[in-house]
């Protein structure tokens, strides 16, 4: 996770000359659906970037870590048994 909004936030600072900063704020805001629409990318290859990382990824690999995490918890008994 941390390494997907590296490079998002990389390629944003590259490619739409935000700060670091700001980049990593629309990283994390995109990432967790949030979006506050306070930042966006307006190149085509900061859309680019953002769509493969953010959306395709990032979104993907949160989604199976809530999901592992509520397995756990709903067999915890399986899990840490006393």
């Amino acid at each position: 996770m941390i390494l997907l909004i590296i490079i998002n936030s990389v390629s944003m600072i590259f490619f739409e000359k935000m700060s670091p900063g700001d980049a990593v704020w629309l990283s994390l805001t995109t990432m967790t659906t949030v979006g506050y629409g306070d930042f966006s990318p307006s190149t085509f290859m900061g859309r680019a970037t953002t769509t493969i990382f953010m959306y395709g990824l990032a979104i993907s690999v949160l989604t199976m870590l809530i999901s592992e995490i509520i397995h756990i918890f709903a067999f915890k008994s399986v899990y840490f048994v006393s």
